[in-house]
């Protein structure tokens, strides 16, 4: 059997009939595509491309181009042609239906082999829907990654398996830029150029993720929204108190991976709107900025807007710490000034002293008949117990002599032998180890100090050297922001670092006296400790409280203050260290 013969055979199971491919690699399609271009306008919002269409399957590929129209576009502009882009006009390394499918099947998740009769199923049925459709029918292939019971790893059947392996195996192309294996996903109605995988990300984006270019023109050409908004990964900023999907168009994606050409792509040739405000605030010309990508600040226009989204979000968990700080600062202001006092006045005496009384009084006189024999029988017993304490006050004045011996004798014992054993070894042995201890974190925060100062001392010299730099080349190499950004460091290290190592050694004080109390006085130094800590750690719960709450409401007037900057200058750059 030849080889040919044995490749038919393979792939005779596989939805083309009678083993032969759906589509030959030498073929590719003859119709052509129409791409609708209109000239650039300020301030439009988007672009009107039209999706290739493939009437009819064609035996052969013929010589085709791109054309923009025939005739005037509907603004009265002659249109022109252009040759059609690299991925339609190569024939050369097209995979068959069946190769690609066959790709499929051993995608799977995570190595696992995919049921055959499920991909069958799938993809046959795609085949029949394509086939007996009008031009009015509607062909829908997946969508959206198909959701698990238990996740986007699991699946309830072994279609929904196949479904969630052709999104990942059509995905995976996209990033691989395998223009030949996207195109024929899309053809043969396994997917579309929408379709999203389990985070939501939409083709664009991971095109635009991989930086490929050839596919994103490929993906606008099979009808991808190139102004659309796709998942592009989850917010470490969330009011409820968990992650959120960060939403981003692919203009706004390959201004933040300060991918220049990308975006030259979507605003002159596709006519996507860079004025478009990310639900998180985010604008295409700000997450360049954030990135430190000047060229791409530098190409778009300036635009304003949406700073207070940008606040809002990316300080709503500071909002939740203040918030939790006040409620807790509240919480023990109550128990401590309220609950604690009146327990100890109202609940303790009415609970242990006034209501017994009362108990017992009413007691007593329900059953006075009894109560009285009682009391009388008790009184006739006094002279017995007077006797009998007596008894008990003469042995013990007998026994006092030698009690008072022995505690001498131990007293002298404790004095010659035991205290001297204890000194020694606390001041040879216990001692040495506690001061060696202390040494230590003093030298940790002496070593923290001579840093910071080294620090601040670098930020002044760097400081002044920016600005003799500034001032002999008259602001060319050096600007007035760069003269800012420097005295905005230098201040930051006075005011901020210097501080927080400090900080951070005076904390190292709780860890230090600890040992030394454990090292010194065993299980009783211990004790102290930690009654001490109590004690300390209460009277500086609502100062910390109130510094979590200042310190939080700060970072909130500071980004106020970036934001009016942003304001001012839209093009502000950020630093990047």
């Amino acid at each position: 059997m030849s080889s040919s013969e044995s490749k038919t055979d393979e792939f005779s199971h596989l939805p083309g009939g009678s083993g032969r491919p759906v589509l030959e690699t030498n073929q590719m399609p003859d119709e052509t595509r129409t791409v609708k271009k209109p000239p650039l306008h300020d301030g439009e919002a988007s672009a009107t491309t039209t999706s290739r269409a493939r009437e009819q399957p064609r035996d052969g590929y013929e010589s085709s181009s791109l054309r923009l129209g025939s005739g005037t576009s509907g603004r009265g502009l002659p249109e022109v042609e252009e040759p059609l882009p690299i991925y339609a006009t190569d024939d050369e390394g097209h995979d068959s239906l069946q190769n690609v499918l066959t790709s499929v099947l051993t995608f799977g998740h995570g190595g696992t082999v995919l049921d055959l009769d499920a991909l069958q199923k799938v993809t046959e049925s795609q085949q029949r829907v394509a086939a007996n459709a009008k031009e009015t029918d509607e062909i829908v292939p997946v969508l959206h990654y198909p959701m698990g019971p238990g996740g986007p790893f699991t699946a309830s059947d072994e279609v929904m398996r196949a479904q969630q392996t052709i999104v990942n195996a059509f995905f995976h192309a996209i990033e691989g830029n395998k223009s030949d294996t996207v195109a024929l996903f899309i053809d043969n109605h396994l997917a579309t150029a929408q379709t999203t995988d389990w985070r939501g990300r939409t083709p664009l984006l991971a095109a635009v993720t991989s930086g490929h270019i050839r596919m994103v023109q490929e993906l606008i050409d099979f009808g991808a929204d190139a102004d659309a908004f796709g998942v592009e990964s989850k917010s470490k900023y969330s009011g409820s108190g968990g992650g959120t999907d960060i939403l981003r168009t692919p203009l706004q994606l390959a201004a933040s991976t300060g991918n220049l050409a990308l975006v030259k792509l979507f605003i002159e040739c596709y006519r996507c709107d860079d004025s478009k405000i990310a639900p998180d605030g985010q604008l295409a010309l700000r997450l360049a900025a954030q990135n430190g990508h000047r060229e791409i600040v530098e190409y778009l226009p300036a635009r304003r807007g949406g700073g207070w989204l940008r606040w809002k979000i990316q300080h709503a968990k500071a909002m939740k710490r203040v918030k939790r700080a006040l409620e807790a600062g509240r919480f023990f202001l109550v128990v401590l000034v309220w609950e604690i006092p009146k327990f100890f006045v109202w609940y303790v005496p009415k609970h242990c002293i006034f209501l017994p009384i009362v108990s017992g009084s009413q007691w007593c006189w329900k059953n006075r008949k009894r109560v009285w024999p009682w009391c009388k029988s008790v009184m006739q017993r006094v002279p017995v117990y007077l006797k009998k304490c007596g008894t008990w006050i003469w042995k013990v004045t007998k026994a006092t002599p030698g009690v008072l011996f022995d505690a001498g004798k131990g007293t002298w014992t404790f004095c010659t032998k035991t205290l001297p054993s204890w000194l020694k070894h606390l001041f040879i042995e216990r001692l040495p180890n506690a001061v060696m201890s202390m040494l230590k974190w003093i030298s940790h925060g002496l070593r923290a100090v001579g840093d910071s100062l080294r620090h601040v001392t670098l930020k002044t010299i760097s400081l002044l050297h920016t600005t003799l730099a500034a001032v002999i080349s008259f602001f060319r190499h050096a600007t007035f922001q760069d003269i800012w950004n420097g005295l905005c460091s230098l201040v930051h290290g006075i005011f901020v670092t210097f501080p927080q190592n400090l900080w951070k050694w005076l904390r190292g004080f709780e860890h230090a006296s600890y040992n030394f109390m454990k090292i010194v006085f065993g299980a009783s130094g211990k004790c102290v400790w930690y009654i001490c800590y109590g004690a300390i750690w209460l009277a500086m719960y609502i100062p910390r409280k109130l510094w979590v709450v200042s310190k939080s409401l700060a970072g909130s007037l500071a980004h106020a203050w970036h934001e009016f900057r942003i304001w001012m200058n839209p093009k502000v750059v950020n630093q990047q260290s």
